[in-house]
């Protein structure tokens, strides 16, 4: 049972939204494979179509079981050797994820700004701050969250609609070029990001 920091829903909101503007800002563009250039919007929704019965689930069990992450009930589901092996799945992900971005994120800092620092230099101080503050508890990334979401979202919205004078919105056109098939490598794509909500599962139970 979890007795630890609380967080409101507005902190939570503000986490799993900056958690999706990294890779929608740095990552994925990095990653994207597209046969055509519709199919970035187009696999995006359909993404977001097909996550949202998920995070439906994800609320549901986090409301039946208060106080407990899903790697706790995963186990009265389960059983207590498939319910940690869930556990260990999701720290194994939530390492890839973490080294993957962290990479991503440094990359963009030398790309950027310092082009002559090492990007392990970077990485390292990322992986630094970022214990840190988990050793500090979710509470101090939920607050730094809530107060820098505003600022996070305006810049986002800055950066898409200044450039309104190059955009072509005729790019959007056709809705489905191709076949069918082809939209399956974004969708995954955007799906992979998308299951990063999991993360919901566990900061649930510490919600006020």
């Amino acid at each position: 049972m979890i007795q630890h920091t609380k967080i409101t829903g507005r902190q939570l909101f503000a986490v799993l939204v900056l958690m999706r503007l990294v890779p929608i800002t740095i990552t994925f563009p990095a990653v994207h494979q597209l046969t055509y250039i519709q199919h970035a919007w187009i696999g995006m929704i359909l993404a977001i179509a097909l996550s949202l019965p998920a995070v439906f689930v994800i609320t549901k069990l986090g409301q039946a079981h208060p106080n407990h992450s899903i790697v706790q009930y995963a186990q009265d589901y389960l059983g207590p050797v498939l319910g940690k092996a869930v556990g260990v799945l999701l720290i194994w992900y939530f390492l890839i994820v973490s080294a993957q971005v962290a990479r991503e994120v440094a990359d963009a800092f030398v790309v950027a700004t310092m082009p002559k620092t090492p990007t392990v230099i970077f990485v390292a101080v990322l992986a630094l701050v970022s214990a840190t503050a988990a050793r500090h508890g979710i509470e101090v990334t939920a607050r730094l969250g809530e107060a820098i979401l505003f600022f996070a979202l305006v810049s986002t919205a800055l950066i898409a609609l200044l450039p309104y004078d190059a955009m072509r919105f005729d790019r959007l056109l056709p809705l489905f070029p191709g076949q069918l098939r082809d939209l399956i490598p974004p969708v995954a794509e955007s799906l992979a990001f998308y299951s990063q909500f999991i993360l919901a599962a566990l900061i649930i139970p510490h919600l006020d």
